[in-house]
């Protein structure tokens, strides 16, 4: 009975133990020191001094994805009334500043300091840009406590500038989780024919296109947009998912969009090519009707 009653007088020590052992590991698994550092020269003006977040977030080359966020949004009104933005950026200087935003919440986590300072200014200087509500904080993309619950998960070019060590462990701890955090994950990045491997970089900072469909990664996503900048020449594509998905029964690393079309009848996504008068080639995959076809599948799942 002696020993019986110490094992149990020594269980709050250990649970003690065993959070403190929980929160170093938490701290060992944020961006590194080096990597913050290297995101703060970064972001000084060595990317783009037009563009302080890089070359990809100027207005000029965003333009064909902001038209096509905003009717996604608007297609999914009734689901998405928040968002998240990872990392947020330079609003000042970037892409946000020209669009007009839906009557959503809106928090933008960045970790640098500077950065969200500025935003913060930009926020007071220029009022919320429609949006029903709008915060900027700082926080770490690879510290899931310090991302918000919200309805939409959006990052764009962030992820290919972490090693796929990195984005693995984004994906795992954040997007992954079940119950899920989100209902949606937008990805917005470079996605090349030579990035189709998803090619590893050695460090944070430099740079590789992704497609997330593919190995090592083996997402569950839907490509729903993709284009081509005059401005660089590189495709971009936006590829959503809906991480619930992951808390069911189908295999996790399926392809999404072959899937839908085999279960729903969906149309197989075309593309279609058109000269922009900026001189911009915009490959759009029937976006409105996959959307209006994925709602529709919502609804016949609730039913």
């Amino acid at each position: 009975m002696a020993v019986l009653a110490g094992a149990l007088c020594a269980l709050p020590a250990l649970v003690s133990a065993l959070s403190v052992q929980s929160k170093v590991g938490s701290d060992q698994a944020q961006t590194p020191s080096d990597a913050q550092a290297r995101f703060q020269d970064l972001s000084s003006g060595v990317w783009d001094n037009s563009s302080l977040s890089g070359p990809g977030s100027r207005p000029e080359l965003c333009k064909p994805f902001a038209d096509f966020f905003l009717r996604w949004v608007g297609n999914h009104r009734r689901d998405v009334q928040s968002m998240v933005e990872v990392s947020a950026g330079h609003w000042p200087t970037g892409w946000q500043r020209f669009v007009r935003w839906p009557d959503i919440d809106y928090t933008g986590v960045d970790l640098l300091e500077d950065v969200i300072a500025a935003d913060k200014r930009y926020l007071a200087e220029n009022g919320k840009g429609g949006l029903r509500s709008m915060v900027f904080q700082q926080g770490d993309m690879l510290v899931d406590a310090s991302l918000p619950k919200a309805d939409l998960l959006f990052t764009k070019d962030t992820l290919i500038h972490f090693p796929n060590e990195y984005i693995q462990q984004f994906l795992n701890e954040t997007v992954l989780q079940c119950p899920p955090k989100y209902k949606y994950v937008m990805f917005v990045h470079d996605s090349r024919p030579r990035d189709q491997a998803n090619n590893d970089i050695g460090r944070f900072g430099e740079y590789h296109g992704l497609q997330l469909k593919n190995p090592p990664f083996n997402l569950k996503v839907s490509t729903r947009f993709r284009w081509k900048a005059e401005l660089d020449g590189k495709t971009r594509v936006v590829q959503v998912l809906r991480p619930a998905k992951y808390c069911g029964d189908t295999p996790p690393t399926v392809d999404l969009d072959a899937l839908e079309s085999a279960e729903h009848g969906w149309p197989t996504l075309r593309r279609k090519k058109r000269r922009r008068s900026e001189g911009e080639e915009q490959a759009e995959e029937s976006a409105s009707t996959a959307d209006e076809a994925e709602e529709k599948a919502e609804e016949d799942d609730k039913e």
